[in-house]
């Protein structure tokens, strides 16, 4: 616990040029580049930690006032430390579901065509997904391409591609081959992996609490599904990544 309540925060005052703000068209016109961040200590006074708390809400707050023991200082300071680990977390599984949807988009173009979201064997709710996608896409007044589809579809939607219902369908003709790098790719393994991960996604593009879990096994896992597609991808998120220096602190 103790190397969970350590916590090195910084915080900021956005300060904005409020001049000639008298309509929303001077608003848009002296908003744009006219702010700038000014680093100052953040006191965690009574009332500041009330506000706080409003502002989380109490449910919100409510596991780490438990882990606490009803000090709400604490409290706040461990939200603070689970927001810097989500933060530093994230930008590993960014790394990972750009190469996996990447891998599954590569290998279906090989074997299926480039427009293989238009003639896989898809169930419904993949086919759903899709249209989705389309409809999104045509929303922006944009094209339909490719790369685009691959961008919009969800990690979710990626994961269910290699579980058991697509076995026959496109494991076996083709999705095997998105792993290059895994001797003999199980893919019930995978398909185990990749949704235990999707997992911790959601719970931190939810702001869920992932103090709990065992992080260091979440990041080891991530970065051995990413050797899987591209050691070299993995080699070079090891090296950037903020994550493992934020849970050493």
């Amino acid at each position: 616990m103790d190397g969970l309540i350590r916590f090195l925060h910084t915080s900021g005052t956005c300060h904005v040029r409020t001049h000639g703000i008298g309509t929303p068209k001077a608003y848009a016109q002296n908003y744009s580049p006219a702010f700038w961040i000014q680093s100052m200590p953040f006191v965690y006074s009574t009332d500041a930690l009330s506000n706080l708390r409003d502002t989380i809400s109490r449910a919100r707050l409510s596991p780490y006032v438990l882990a606490s023991k009803g000090d709400l200082a604490l409290a706040i300071n461990l939200y603070e430390y689970n927001t810097l680990l989500s933060q530093g977390l994230y930008g590993v599984l960014q790394s990972l579901e750009i190469a996996f949807r990447n891998s599954l988009h590569r290998t279906l173009g090989q074997g299926i065509g480039l427009d293989w979201y238009e003639r896989a064997p898809f169930r419904q709710a993949e086919l759903d997904s899709i249209e989705d996608a389309k409809n999104k896409i045509l929303r922006r007044s944009d094209a339909i391409t490719p790369g685009r589809i691959v961008a919009e579809l969800n990690f979710g939607f990626w994961t269910f591609l290699v579980s058991s219902e697509y076995e026959k369908k496109l494991w076996v003709p083709h999705l095997h081959k998105a792993f290059p790098h895994l001797h003999k790719p199980d893919r019930e393994m995978i398909f185990r992996r990749f949704k235990s991960i999707k997992g911790l996604r959601n719970a931190i593009a939810h702001h869920e609490p992932i103090l709990a879990r065992d992080l260091f096994r979440d990041y080891t896992n991530i970065i051995e599904a990413l050797d899987w597609i591209c050691p070299t991808t993995a080699t070079w998120v090891q090296a950037t990544n903020r994550f493992t220096r934020y849970l050493s602190k």
